[in-house]
């Protein structure tokens, strides 16, 4: 009886608490605030990345402070005055950036067009004829004529075509061969893509392979770079769950139901050729190099000091893969040298010579792939050609020639001011870049000339990245838009993401922007893998369904799934796609003739 008559105070005691509490952090007006954000945002179909931008805790901030009774602007300023003003600011901002030109020395972007060379010389004479190093283009053939033109008329700026897309074209070519001896790289790529399309083409099929499998067949598509690696990469990886899928029930019922018979017999009889996946397999073996090297090039980061050197690891590499077939191997190797050839300039050769760590024991007592002995990069050749040619091209002061080329003997023999125990030291961990920045001040000269070469890039992305900005400002349904609003607000989007990398606080704020529409990755190629190239996907359900090493599923496999058939709870489904694999993979040890591994 005592219990009973205090339950009574012990419930109005918590109440109170809770009450006090709520009262006290202001809960109940809190969430009623997060609702309404998150209201706007569901309304106006904005995308839920959005708060995770530093400039969306700006705007709260400066809400929070704003004058009592503050109201939010009007669509005609927003869409005029206050443009301008961010305009003009965001241009300010830029000032300091710009500035560095004269330092670290700047690359011009130009894909197609009309008039180009005409169009890079506005854009050289804006940024200024002598902080201009390079112009960048695509790999056609007017952009090359484009480029032959800048050179004719000021000799001291090189062009150069994108390295990712002449890497891409270098994997077509590979799969385009006419040799007979490389034909099943076509003939591998074009039997994965047909066992893709059978079952991405079809809701059912699609269902059904999503109940053997936690992962996503992916689509070829032509705009991403290596896109014939990532389908065949991914279907290899899937075997088992397209080989246990093909040995169900449920498969053969499609087939009666299926309109084309014979196609879901061709996808059938692939899936069980152990011949199919052996190509396969030989394919990637050697093609996985070329793909890391496109990865490793397609970068924001100032990796022209490294392709060199990047290049002749690739090719030692595809040489140790096929070191069971030397006669493909001299089959790739002749396209990889003709791709080069084309690629390569004497500021390549130049940045190779000024990275510091290729200079160090480390580095050069370690074996180069390919079973190659390392060698200082001035005692290659090639090199020692490419680079005294740069140099004559960059400097036009002959005197000034001179002294860098003696400064760079002191520099590839750790001499004279080069020769400090700590320069000596950190040439083995610290990035080119910051090494000169460190060191290089005691001979200035040649300090100049590293810090311009070394800040080069050897992509396209960046420009191809505005083409992106473009079409997420200016579409369909805000074609009222006119040029000069719209040529603002890409400036202002635009530059404000890059803004924001020198922030202090951009730390906090790092995974604002972590999956763009853009092929371009920032990361290494060691978290690119941990990704599972989830940034190269076809489609945003693709991008959902993100896994780790081990294959567990994300919770988005559920919706997903549930879009083309409504699927049962999830606790039922798991269990029942599990039985369901556990049956088809005793049924394909069966088949063989061996016995299940418990």
């Amino acid at each position: 009886m005592p219990s009973k008559t205090q339950q009574p105070s012990q419930t109005t005691g918590k109440s109170l608490v809770k009450d006090s509490v709520d009262k006290m952090f202001q809960i109940a007006s809190r969430e009623e605030v997060d609702q309404k954000i998150a209201r706007c945002i569901y309304g106006n179909g904005i995308a839920f990345n959005v708060v995770r931008s530093p400039l969306w805790a700006d705007m709260v901030s400066s809400i929070l402070n704003a004058p009592k009774g503050y109201k939010s602007p009007n669509y005609e300023k927003v869409r005029t005055a206050l443009l301008d003003k961010e305009h003009k600011k965001v241009q300010q901002s830029l000032t300091p950036l710009m500035q560095d030109w004269s330092t670290m020395g700047s690359l011009l972007f130009l894909m197609t067009g009309a008039n180009i060379a005409e169009l890079l010389l506005k854009a050289i004479d804006y940024v200024g004829l002598s902080n201009v190093v390079q112009v960048m283009t695509d790999n056609a053939s007017n952009c090359k004529a484009a480029g032959a033109i800048i050179q004719r008329k000021h000799a001291h700026i090189f062009w150069s075509g994108c390295m990712a897309r002449t890497l891409n074209l270098l994997m077509k070519d590979i799969a385009k061969s006419e040799d007979s001896l490389l034909s099943f790289v076509d003939e591998s790529y074009k039997k994965g893509k047909a066992i893709v399309k059978y079952i991405k083409n079809h809701s059912s099929r699609q269902y059904l392979f999503k109940t053997f499998s936690a992962l996503e067949l992916l689509k070829a598509k032509k705009t991403r770079f290596g896109h014939n690696f990532i389908v065949l990469q991914r279907l290899v990886k899937e075997r088992p769950s397209l080989m246990s899928m093909t040995l169900s029930k449920q498969w053969d019922n499609l087939r009666r139901s299926s309109s084309s018979q014979e196609q879901h017999d061709i996808v059938l009889k692939t899936i069980m050729d152990d011949d199919f996946w052996k190509k396969s397999k030989q394919v990637l073996k050697f093609t996985k190099n070329i793909y890391k090297m496109l990865r490793f090039s397609n970068s924001d980061k100032a990796v022209i000091g490294e392709v060199y050197e990047q290049m002749d690891t690739m090719l030692g590499n595809i040489k140790d893969s096929l070191s069971d077939d030397l006669t493909i191997y001299d089959l790739v190797q002749q396209y990889v040298v003709a791709r080069w050839d084309k690629m390569n300039i004497p500021l390549h050769c130049l940045a190779y010579v000024l990275v510091p760590k290729y200079y160090t024991n480390s580095w050069l007592s370690q074996p180069a792939p390919g079973g190659v002995s390392r060698k200082k990069p001035q005692c290659d050749k090639e090199v020692q050609t490419g680079y005294l040619q740069a140099i004559e091209t960059i400097v036009v002061d002959q005197n000034e020639a001179s002294l860098i080329r003696h400064q760079i003997s002191d520099f590839v023999s750790n001499k004279g001011v080069f020769a400090q125990p700590q320069a000596m030291k950190d040439r083995a961990t610290m990035t080119a870049l910051s090494w000169w920045h460190m060191y290089g001040g005691a001979a200035p000269e040649l300090f100049s000339l590293a810090i311009k070469v070394l800040s080069q890039s050897v992509n396209t992305s960046c420009a191809e990245r505005c083409w992106s900005t473009y079409s997420y400002i200016h579409n369909v349904k805000r074609n009222k838009l006119n040029v000069d609003r719209a040529e603002k607000l890409v400036f202002v989007h635009y530059n404000h993401r890059l803004l924001t990398k020198y922030r202090n606080d951009y730390e906090d704020f790092n995974n604002w922007d972590a999956y763009p529409e853009d092929a371009n990755i920032e990361e290494d190629f060691t978290t690119i893998e941990q990704r599972d190239n989830v940034s190269l996907l076809d489609s945003e359900e693709d991008a959902e369904n993100n896994f780790d090493d081990v294959g567990v599923p994300s919770l988005a496999l559920t919706v997903t799934a549930s879009l083309s058939c409504p699927p049962p709870t999830p606790t039922i489904q798991e269990s029942s796609s599990i039985e369901k694999i556990e049956r088809a993979l005793r049924r394909l040890e069966k088949a063989r003739g061996k016995k299940q591994k418990k």
